[in-house]
C-alpha cells in the first residue's frame, strides 16, 4: 500500500500536535503554574493567623501566632483517618527540612484527633517531624477550613496568603516570591 504525501503530511502534523500538547499539559502539571492556575478564594485569604492555643507531643501548650512569628510558614491542616492526609504527611515529613533551608516553617497541625492517638500513628509511619493538635478545635471555624487535606501559607506578617489542598514545588515557587 502506497501512501501520498497529503497522508504523509497529515500523519507528521498530527504527531506534532499530539507532542506539542502533551508537552504543554505536562509543563502545567510540573510546577509551570501562575498562582491564578490553582487559587481558589478561601475566605481566610487576607486575615491574621489567630492566636490560638495548640498541643505539642508532650501536652505542653504553644501559641499558633508565636509558632511563625516574623517567617513564612506553610500550615498543613491533616487527620490521620483521610488517606490523602496520609500520603501528603510522608511526603511533607521529608520535604519539611527541605522548606526550612528555604525558610519557610512547615506546621503540621491534626484536626480532631486525641494526642496519643497521633503519637501512636506518627510512630507507625516512623515519621521525624513536628505535630501540633488544635486544643479546642477552633482553627476550622476561624479559618474556614474547608476539608483535609488543607495547606495555608502564611507570610512573614502573619497573614494568609493562599490556601490550598495540595502542595506542589510550582505553590513553593510561587510563595517563594511573595
Amino acid at each position: 500500500m502506497k501512501i501520498n504525501f497529503k497522508t504523509w503530511l497529515k500523519i507528521i502534523l498530527s504527531i506534532i500536535v499530539f507532542f506539542i500538547s502533551f508537552y504543554s499539559v505536562r509543563s502545567l502539571l510540573n510546577d509551570n503554574l501562575k498562582h491564578e492556575d490553582f487559587q481558589f478564594q478561601n475566605p481566610a485569604i487576607g486575615i491574621a493567623v489567630p492566636s490560638v492555643k495548640l498541643a505539642e507531643p508532650d501536652a505542653q501548650e504553644v501559641d499558633l501566632r508565636e509558632l511563625i512569628k516574623g517567617q513564612k510558614a506553610i500550615i498543613f491542616f491533616w487527620s490521620s483517618a483521610c488517606p490523602h492526609c496520609v500520603k501528603a504527611i510522608e511526603r511533607q515529613d521529608k520535604q519539611e527540612k527541605e522548606l526550612a533551608a528555604k525558610g519557610i516553617r512547615f506546621l503540621s497541625i491534626n484536626q480532631g484527633e486525641e494526642i496519643g492517638r497521633i503519637q501512636q500513628f506518627w510512630e507507625r509511619k516512623k515519621l521525624e517531624g513536628d505535630f501540633w493538635v488544635d486544643i479546642n478545635n477552633t482553627l476550622p471555624s476561624i479559618l474556614k477550613i474547608v476539608g483535609v487535606p488543607s495547606y495555608y501559607f502564611v507570610n512573614e506578617k502573619g497573614v494568609i496568603v493562599m490556601v490550598e489542598h495540595k502542595l506542589t514545588k510550582g505553590m513553593i515557587k510561587y510563595f517563594m516570591k511573595l
